[in-house]
Protein backbone atom coordinates (compact mmCIF):
# COMPACT_ATOMS: atom_id res chain seq x y z
CA UNK A 1 0.00 0.00 0.00
CA UNK A 2 3.01 2.24 0.67
CA UNK A 3 4.92 1.81 -2.48
CA UNK A 4 1.73 2.59 -4.55
CA UNK A 5 1.32 5.81 -2.19
CA UNK A 6 4.58 6.81 -3.45
CA UNK A 7 4.43 5.87 -7.03
CA UNK A 8 1.04 8.18 -6.73
CA UNK A 9 3.12 10.81 -4.94
CA UNK A 10 6.19 10.26 -7.83
CA UNK A 11 3.53 10.78 -10.50
CA UNK A 12 1.77 13.37 -9.21
CA UNK A 13 4.54 15.20 -8.55
CA UNK A 14 5.82 14.90 -12.27
CA UNK A 15 2.58 15.93 -13.51
CA UNK A 16 2.58 18.99 -11.79
CA UNK A 17 5.97 19.68 -13.37
CA UNK A 18 5.15 19.11 -16.18
CA UNK A 19 2.28 21.50 -16.19
CA UNK A 20 3.90 24.28 -13.95
CA UNK A 21 6.40 24.51 -17.34
CA UNK A 22 3.87 24.24 -20.03
CA UNK A 23 2.19 27.59 -18.33
CA UNK A 24 5.73 29.15 -17.42
CA UNK A 25 6.53 28.50 -21.04
CA UNK A 26 9.63 26.55 -20.57
CA UNK A 27 11.79 28.25 -23.27
CA UNK A 28 13.33 24.47 -23.78
CA UNK A 29 10.74 23.72 -26.15
CA UNK A 30 10.78 27.17 -27.72
CA UNK A 31 11.76 27.47 -31.31
CA UNK A 32 12.87 30.93 -32.88
CA UNK A 33 11.79 31.70 -36.11
CA UNK A 34 13.59 30.04 -39.24
CA UNK A 35 15.36 33.24 -40.32
CA UNK A 36 16.50 34.51 -36.81
CA UNK A 37 19.85 35.15 -35.72
CA UNK A 38 20.70 33.46 -32.31
CA UNK A 39 23.84 35.26 -32.03
CA UNK A 40 22.11 38.43 -31.14
CA UNK A 41 22.60 39.48 -27.76
CA UNK A 42 19.79 39.61 -25.79
CA UNK A 43 17.96 43.18 -25.35
CA UNK A 44 19.41 44.28 -28.53
CA UNK A 45 17.51 45.77 -31.42
CA UNK A 46 16.90 42.97 -34.20
CA UNK A 47 14.49 42.09 -37.30
CA UNK A 48 13.57 38.73 -38.77
CA UNK A 49 11.00 38.04 -41.88
CA UNK A 50 8.14 36.23 -40.28
CA UNK A 51 6.43 35.50 -43.77
CA UNK A 52 6.19 36.62 -47.34
CA UNK A 53 8.20 36.86 -50.87
CA UNK A 54 10.52 34.24 -51.18
CA UNK A 55 12.89 36.97 -51.82
CA UNK A 56 12.00 39.57 -48.92
CA UNK A 57 14.56 39.51 -46.54
CA UNK A 58 15.77 41.96 -43.84
CA UNK A 59 19.84 43.04 -43.75
CA UNK A 60 21.88 45.50 -41.58
CA UNK A 61 25.14 46.96 -41.78
CA UNK A 62 27.49 48.52 -38.93
CA UNK A 63 28.24 51.89 -38.75
CA UNK A 64 31.22 51.28 -35.31
CA UNK A 65 31.28 54.76 -33.14
CA UNK A 66 34.86 54.00 -32.65
CA UNK A 67 36.67 57.54 -31.50
CA UNK A 68 33.63 59.10 -33.49
CA UNK A 69 30.30 58.54 -32.51
CA UNK A 70 28.93 61.67 -34.63
CA UNK A 71 30.83 60.49 -37.70
CA UNK A 72 29.51 57.35 -37.47
CA UNK A 73 26.19 58.55 -37.06
CA UNK A 74 26.74 61.01 -40.04
CA UNK A 75 27.88 58.08 -42.11
CA UNK A 76 24.12 55.85 -41.13
CA UNK A 77 21.95 58.27 -41.82
CA UNK A 78 23.95 58.96 -45.27
CA UNK A 79 22.95 55.31 -45.71
CA UNK A 80 19.27 56.02 -44.81
CA UNK A 81 18.59 58.71 -47.63
CA UNK A 82 21.32 58.70 -50.47
CA UNK A 83 19.75 58.44 -53.12
CA UNK A 84 22.71 56.95 -54.79
CA UNK A 85 23.06 54.80 -51.91
CA UNK A 86 22.65 50.89 -50.90
CA UNK A 87 18.63 51.87 -49.52
CA UNK A 88 17.81 53.73 -52.47
CA UNK A 89 19.70 51.35 -55.47
CA UNK A 90 17.74 48.36 -53.51
CA UNK A 91 14.33 49.48 -53.04
CA UNK A 92 14.19 49.17 -49.13
CA UNK A 93 12.54 50.48 -46.21
CA UNK A 94 15.33 51.23 -44.05
CA UNK A 95 15.93 53.16 -40.52
CA UNK A 96 18.53 52.91 -37.83
CA UNK A 97 19.05 51.51 -34.13
CA UNK A 98 21.93 51.49 -32.06
CA UNK A 99 23.14 48.34 -31.40
CA UNK A 100 25.19 47.00 -28.75
CA UNK A 101 26.57 50.42 -27.02
CA UNK A 102 29.07 50.81 -30.20
CA UNK A 103 27.53 51.56 -33.42
CA UNK A 104 24.82 52.55 -34.87
CA UNK A 105 23.47 49.82 -36.96
CA UNK A 106 21.14 50.47 -40.25
CA UNK A 107 18.41 47.95 -41.35
CA UNK A 108 17.46 47.22 -44.63
CA UNK A 109 13.87 46.08 -44.78
CA UNK A 110 14.23 44.09 -48.67
CA UNK A 111 11.04 43.00 -50.69
CA UNK A 112 7.49 42.07 -49.69
CA UNK A 113 6.96 40.50 -46.43
CA UNK A 114 5.91 40.75 -42.35
CA UNK A 115 8.77 41.50 -40.54
CA UNK A 116 9.04 41.27 -36.54
CA UNK A 117 11.06 43.62 -35.00
CA UNK A 118 12.65 42.94 -31.20
CA UNK A 119 13.76 45.46 -29.17
CA UNK A 120 13.42 48.69 -31.20
CA UNK A 121 12.90 51.84 -29.51
CA UNK A 122 13.42 55.57 -29.91
CA UNK A 123 12.93 58.09 -32.79
CA UNK A 124 15.16 57.42 -35.76
CA UNK A 125 15.76 58.42 -39.33
CA UNK A 126 13.98 56.41 -41.62
CA UNK A 127 13.13 56.45 -45.61
CA UNK A 128 11.01 54.39 -47.81
CA UNK A 129 12.79 53.47 -51.21
CA UNK A 130 9.97 50.78 -51.74
CA UNK A 131 7.50 51.61 -54.23
CA UNK A 132 4.60 50.71 -51.87
CA UNK A 133 3.33 52.03 -48.51
CA UNK A 134 4.41 49.98 -45.20
CA UNK A 135 2.14 49.26 -42.59
CA UNK A 136 3.52 49.96 -38.65
CA UNK A 137 1.61 47.46 -36.50
CA UNK A 138 1.48 47.70 -32.82
CA UNK A 139 2.20 44.82 -30.15
CA UNK A 140 -1.43 42.73 -31.23
CA UNK A 141 -0.84 42.79 -34.46
CA UNK A 142 -3.28 46.39 -35.43
CA UNK A 143 -2.07 49.35 -38.02
CA UNK A 144 0.01 51.27 -36.08
CA UNK A 145 0.79 53.95 -39.08
CA UNK A 146 1.43 54.18 -42.61
CA UNK A 147 4.54 54.62 -44.07
CA UNK A 148 4.20 55.85 -47.43
CA UNK A 149 6.77 55.14 -50.44
CA UNK A 150 9.29 57.73 -50.82
CA UNK A 151 8.73 59.12 -46.96
CA UNK A 152 11.40 60.84 -45.46
CA UNK A 153 10.93 61.25 -41.45
CA UNK A 154 11.83 59.96 -38.11
CA UNK A 155 10.08 57.66 -36.89
CA UNK A 156 9.51 56.42 -32.72
CA UNK A 157 10.18 52.70 -32.93
CA UNK A 158 9.27 52.25 -29.54
CA UNK A 159 4.94 51.11 -29.68
CA UNK A 160 6.00 49.19 -33.38
CA UNK A 161 6.23 45.37 -33.09
CA UNK A 162 6.17 44.83 -36.93
CA UNK A 163 5.71 45.61 -40.07
CA UNK A 164 3.99 44.92 -43.08
CA UNK A 165 5.89 46.39 -46.56
CA UNK A 166 3.79 46.68 -50.02
CA UNK A 167 0.76 46.88 -48.06
CA UNK A 168 -0.67 49.38 -49.96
Amino acid sequence: MIKNQRILVASLAAAITLLLSLVAGSTAAAQPPPDRDMGVTAGQPHAYKINGSQTARVEHSDHMWRDDRAAAGRSARKQVHDPNGYCARSGSLCTIQIFNGDRYRVYHFRGCALFGLDNFTGLWDSHNWQSRTAFFLDQNGAKHAEYWSGRASNVNWSPVWRIRTCAR
